[in-house]
């Protein structure tokens, strides 16, 4: 079944209902990529295809939308019944097994779509890469010596390696999008509100967190938001959300588009990024949309400080730490160099640091947002940097403050779109000469994904990335990984 690693899981769903193959086989095929290609990746934090194999024969996914296709959870935010959440730390206040399914996972379930596993992630969810120590490096399917991004990263290399087509991702400053633009993956954050890990309870970390998937095509990621998305202005409007219209004609109707490449004050953007995003740019006007050039006004730096004083209170919370002392001791020293000194700088902010830094965010957002009232569409570069080495980050630990930067540097276009709240995915665009995945930022206004499925629908038309076609170089990727 060499399509099970390239087809979307909409594909495969339409095979199993026409019988030309079964879930059990799918799944048995995600057995197979888990030991050929995900222990060398290490996509997985915890991969259970006894449980899911118990969990079809209990249930009928026939007449369900994804037919019992194989998926998996990030192992953060979220919980599965009979797993372990361990938010990619050695904590034990992080380690936890489940009794209940969340809402979401409840969905997800519903929707046909059968858990096999968690994904892997950095530790609490605070990096842009996947690497952490309890559980160990997740390496990029394009090249095994570069990052696959985080926190999702599990999320997006289990899905761009095989194992599964279709996985959860959590987002509070890029999370999926970053994993998706480093692995060649689509990754939409929906906008606040929309999609409930249980339902009636607001969003993580103040809302800046928000729960989707990272798919092989725009298409699934749209199918799955129309089943588990909610209403956030008035009645739910099923035509706008999960159900584009993927025709030709659709794109017809032209957008008005804002292309930023810059930002002011300037920041390096590699040049292989650029390009990709202007050629994006080009097609687009080819297909009869309005393009005008834009430079959006903030400084990344600084968002991330006022960022990660608003987090780091949120993980003392988590963790049970209100100040340093004995019984905190044996904690502090069980995380990670770099959790660890975020801990302590939250220690040591007072709450009216973290109201200024809170009213510093929202007016970075409210600024941005206002510009996606001008425009249908506007369009960033994912990612300023293509995948990292496994370990540069590391390389910072010693100062919270360069390492933050470092991460600045790598992924200074996704965190104001978690500060206002808006929808934002990333699509591959091109591919570097590395091999390595471009992607593209797509934003829109509030409740929009609508306008930014359609116009990704578009973009994955045009075909400047085709993913069933490229993927066919991981197998012989890894296998040169490995004589070396």
């Amino acid at each position: 079944m060499s399509f099970y690693t390239k087809m979307d899981a909409t594909s495969l769903a339409h095979l199993i209902e026409k019988r030309h193959c079964s879930a059990r086989e799918l799944l048995e095929e995600a057995v197979r990529v888990q030991a050929a290609r995900g222990l060398k990746i290490n996509a997985l934090s915890h991969f259970d295809p006894e449980t899911a194999m118990a969990t079809l024969s209990k249930y009928d996914a026939g007449g369900r939308v994804f037919q019992g296709v194989p998926f998996v959870v990030k192992d953060a935010g979220i919980s599965v019944a009979g797993m372990r959440t361990t938010y990619g730390s050695a904590s034990s206040q992080a380690l936890a097994t489940s009794a209940r399914d969340s809402s979401l996972v409840q969905a997800y379930r519903e929707a046909g779509l059968t858990i096999c596993g968690r994904s892997n992630t950095s530790e609490f969810g605070l990096a842009p890469t996947t690497e952490p120590k309890a559980t160990g490096v997740t390496r990029n399917p394009w090249n095994l010596t570069k990052s696959a991004g985080g926190s999702s990263g599990g999320s997006a290399a289990a899905v761009a390696c095989g194992i599964v087509p279709i996985a959860h991702g959590v987002d509070g400053a890029g999370s999926i999008r970053i994993p998706a633009a480093c692995c060649g993956l689509f990754g939409l954050k929906p906008s606040r509100g929309r999609v409930a890990v249980e339902a009636g309870v607001t969003p993580g970390v103040g809302g800046l967190i928000a729960h989707h998937v990272i798919t092989r095509s725009v298409r699934d990621s749209a199918v799955v938001l129309g089943l588990t998305g909610t209403s956030i202005r008035g009645k739910m409007q099923r035509e706008l959300i999960g159900w584009p219209d993927y025709s030709p004609l659709a794109s017809r109707i032209p957008l008005r588009i804002g292309l930023c490449i810059s930002l002011t004050p300037t920041f390096p953007i590699n040049i292989e990024i650029e390009e990709a995003i202007v050629r994006l740019g080009m097609s687009l006007v080819d297909n009869g949309h309005f393009l005008e050039d834009l430079s959006l006004r903030y400084d990344p730096i600084s968002i991330r400080k006022d960022y990660r004083k608003i987090a780091g209170a949120h993980i003392c919370k988590f963790l049970g730490i209100e100040q340093l002392g004995k019984s905190s001791e044996s904690l502090l020293c069980s995380l990670e160099p770099a959790t660890r000194a975020l801990v302590l700088e939250a220690l040591q902010i007072c709450d009216e640091g973290r109201t200024e830094a809170a009213t510093s965010l929202s007016a970075v957002g409210t600024e941005v947002a206002m510009l996606a009232k001008k425009y249908d569409v506007i369009i960033t570069p994912s990612l300023a940097q293509l995948p990292p080495d496994i370990g540069h980050f590391s390389k910072f630990e010693s100062c919270i403050s360069d390492q933050q930067e470092e991460y600045t540097r790598f992924s200074p276009f996704t965190l104001p779109f978690n500060v206002n709240g808006l929808p934002a995915a990333s699509i591959p665009v091109g591919i570097s000469a590395m091999g390595l995945p471009i992607g593209a930022q797509i934003i829109a206004a509030y409740g929009r994904e609508d306008i930014i499925l359609r116009i990704s629908a578009e973009i994955e038309r045009i075909g400047l990335f085709n993913f069933e076609v490229e993927s066919g170089r991981i197998d012989s990727l890894i296998e040169e990984s490995e004589a070396c």
